[in-house]
């Protein structure tokens, strides 16, 4: 869909599946040697849409690895993006919540509030989390709540410490071009 709205000059691909003829190049496959399955298999994924698109633009096939924080390096005069944000319940819950309020930007309303919560969890823990670890629901009541993936709030360290919770709530406001989510941490 993002084609849409995308100028002329700009390729993408997207896949919903893990394409079966999907392969690395060895210095990709060096990245992932020792990550879960499910982790190759969605960085395949990625790599095959890049590729992709980077053929539409004439470009001939070529490793994309990763750099600073993990971003993927690009040929030199390409900019893009391999990052899904939403999960499949969120996106079903943004096409119920599209339709009975056409004129918010769900999709980015989404991506603000995982944003929030990753700044309410990393100070508690100091760990990075994904945008898969955290379940976000938006209420079209101005409010949002995030359930994080179960064996994260199991992580304690030192001993003495609390552990994070297993769901943030918070709020959301958009209005006059702006859009805006926070969380308000109580203190412990």
């Amino acid at each position: 869909m993002i084609e849409e709205i995308l100028p002329a000059a700009v390729a993408t691909a997207e896949t919903f599946t893990d394409p079966a003829d999907a392969m690395l190049f060895p210095r990709e496959a060096a990245i992932v040697e020792r990550a879960s399955d499910k982790r190759r298999r969605e960085f395949t994924a990625g790599r095959e849409c890049a590729r992709i698109a980077l053929g539409k633009l004439g470009i001939a096939p070529v490793p994309i690895l990763i750099g600073e924080r993990g971003a993927p390096q690009w040929p030199p005069g390409i900019v893009g993006s391999l990052d899904v944000i939403s999960l499949p319940a969120e996106r079903a819950r943004l096409a119920a919540l599209a339709g009975e309020r056409p004129a918010v930007c769900w999709d980015r309303l989404l991506f603000s509030a995982k944003e929030s919560v990753y700044k309410a969890w990393f100070p508690l823990t100091g760990r990075w989390l994904g945008f898969e670890d955290a379940d976000v629901t938006i209420s079209p009541d101005g409010t949002f709540t995030a359930r994080l993936r179960t064996g994260l709030t199991g992580l304690t360290e030192p001993a003495e410490a609390q552990p994070p919770p297993a769901s943030f709530a918070g709020r959301w406001l958009a209005d006059g071009g702006l859009m805006l989510t926070a969380i308000a941490v109580p203190r412990r």
